[in-house]
C-alpha cells in the first residue's frame, strides 16, 4: 500500500512526535509515518471515511424524507424498492419521521415505521465490522421506534419486550445516550405492569446518563415518566413537585409539553382536589383550541369526563367520553379506547341504563384480556359484567380502572399475597 504523506504539522496536530517521523524520499519537506502510529492514523483514516459515508447517507436519506412525503404509503414502499441497495441510515430516518409523527397522527407513525422496516429488510449483508455494527444499531432503533408506537397503541407487554430488546443492544454497543431514551419509555412500561420499583431503578440510570449528555429535551421527557412513577407509588407530593419543576423549567415548544400539562393533573385527581384539577384542565383545553393536536384533545376530553364522573355529573360526562371515544377508534388507539368504554360504561351505568353498561363493558374487557397482563382489572369487570345492576361491584370496578390506568398500582400488585 502506498503511504499517504503528511507535513511536520499535520502529523503533530494528530498526536505524532519526531520519533514516528522519517523524511519522505519523495518530495523533501514532507513527512511519512512509520511504525504504529502509522498504521493508527490508517485506522483513523478508515473510522473517518466510513463516518463520511455514513453522514452522506444521512444526509441522502433526509433528502428522500422530503420527496417521499406527499406519496401514499404504498407509493413510498414502491420507491424504497426501488432505490439501490439501502443503507442503515435511511432506516433511522423513516424512524425518526414515525416518531414525529406519533402525537398527531399514530397512524401515519406506523406508515413510516413499516417503511423503516422495509428499507431494513433490504439492507445487503456485510462482513465489514463498521457495517455490521450500522446494521446493529438501526435494527435497535427499529426495535425502539416500534415499541412507542405499541406503547401508544396501548400493547404495553410487546411495548415492553422491544423496549428490553433495544436497551441491551444500545448498551452491549456502548451507546450511552440511546440507551437512556430507551431506558426512559421501558420505565414507562415497567410502571404499567405493576413494577414501579423496577421503573425507578431504571429511571435513575436513564436521568443520570441524559444529564451527562446535556439533553435537556429528553431530560425533561423522562422527568415526566419519572414523576408518573411516583404517581404509581402513591406519592403524590412529590410526583407533584416534579411536575411542578417540569412545568416552570420545560421549553415551551417542548413537544410533549401538552402530555406534560395533562399528567400534571393527576396529582390533584389522586387527592381529590377537583377545583384545581378542573382549573388546570380548562386552560390546557383552551391552548389546545388553537392546534391540530386531535388525540391530546381527545385525552383532555377523556379527562374531563372523569372529572364529571368523579362530582356526579354523567350525563355530560357521557358526552365527553363519546367524542373522545371516535378520536380513539380513528386513530387505532387500542387502549385508550378501552379505558374509554370502561369509564363510558360507569357512566351508562349512573344513568340506569345497564345493558348499555355491558356492552361497552364486553368491548373494554376483550382488549383487556387480550393483554395478559392486568389480571386484577380483568376479574374486576368480569365479576361487573356479570353483575351489571349492582353497585358495589361498579363502584370497585370504577375504582380499579381510574387506578390502573392512572398508574396507582393497587397494594396486591406490589405486595403479593403468599401462597398457602
Amino acid at each position: 500500500m502506498k503511504k499517504r504523506c503528511y507535513d511536520a504539522d499535520e502529523l503533530l496536530s494528530l498526536g505524532g512526535d519526531e520519533a514516528h517521523l522519517k523524511e519522505c524520499a519523495s518530495c523533501r519537506d514532507r513527512f511519512a509515518l512509520r511504525g504504529s502510529f502509522f498504521k493508527d492514523l490508517l485506522k483513523a483514516d478508515a473510522e473517518l471515511s466510513r463516518a463520511a459515508r455514513t453522514n452522506k447517507a444521512r444526509a441522502d436519506g433526509l433528502v428522500l424524507v422530503e420527496r417521499l412525503r406527499p406519496l401514499s404509503d404504498a407509493e413510498r414502499v414502491h420507491e424504497v424498492r426501488a432505490l439501490p441497495p439501502s443503507h442503515p441510515a435511511f432506516v433511522v430516518c423513516f424512524c425518526e419521521e414515525s416518531k414525529a409523527h406519533l402525537l398527531h397522527s399514530p397512524n401515519e407513525a406506523e406508515d413510516w415505521l413499516r417503511l423503516a422496516e422495509t428499507a431494513f429488510s433490504l439492507i445487503p449483508p456485510s462482513t465489514d465490522r463498521w457495517e455490521k455494527k450500522e446494521y446493529a444499531w438501526a435494527e435497535a432503533k427499529v426495535w425502539a421506534t416500534h415499541g412507542n408506537l405499541l406503547m401508544f397503541r396501548g400493547e404495553i407487554q410487546k411495548a415492553h419486550t422491544e423496549f428490553q430488546r433495544a436497551v441491551q443492544a444500545f448498551d452491549s454497543m456502548d451507546d450511552e445516550f440511546q440507551t437512556g431514551l430507551a431506558g426512559r419509555s421501558l420505565a414507562f412500561t415497567w410502571t404499567k405492569l405493576g413494577n414501579p420499583l423496577k421503573a425507578k431503578e431504571v429511571c435513575l440510570r436513564s436521568l443520570e446518563i441524559l444529564t451527562a449528555y446535556g439533553s435537556d429535551m429528553e431530560r425533561v421527557s423522562l422527568l415526566n415518566n419519572f414523576a408518573l412513577v411516583h404517581l404509581a407509588l402513591s406519592d403524590y407530593q412529590k410526583a407533584n413537585a416534579l411536575f411542578d419543576h417540569l412545568l416552570e423549567s420545560a421549553p415551551p415548544d417542548h413537544p410533549y409539553i401538552h402530555s406534560i400539562r395533562r399528567n400534571a393533573i393527576l396529582p390533584f385527581l389522586e387527592m381529590k382536589d377537583y377545583d384545581e384539577a378542573r382549573r388546570r384542565l380548562e386552560s390546557l383545553t383552551a391552548d389546545l383550541a388553537a392546534t391540530d393536536l386531535d388525540v391530546e384533545k381527545a385525552l383532555t376530553q377523556f379527562m374531563k369526563g372523569e372529572i364529571l364522573l368523579l362530582t356526579s355529573d354523567p350525563s355530560r360526562a357521557e358526552s365527553e367520553f363519546r367524542r373522545a371515544l371516535s378520536i380513539f377508534i380513528r386513530e387505532g388507539l387500542l387502549y385508550d379506547e378501552a379505558e374509554t368504554r370502561a369509564m363510558l360504561g360507569k357512566a351508562c351505568f349512573d344513568l340506569g341504563r345497564f345493558e348499555e353498561a355491558r356492552g361497552q363493558l364486553q368491548m373494554a374487557l376483550a382488549f383487556y384480556a387480550g393483554q395478559g397482563f392486568a389480571i386484577e382489572l380483568v376479574k374486576t369487570l368480569e365479576d361487573w359484567t356479570a353483575a351489571v345492576e349492582h353497585r358495589d361491584l361498579a363502584d370497585r370496578a370504577f375504582h380499579v380502572v381510574r387506578s390502573f390506568n392512572r398508574l396507582t398500582v393497587p397494594p396486591s400488585s406490589l405486595h403479593p399475597a403468599p401462597h398457602h
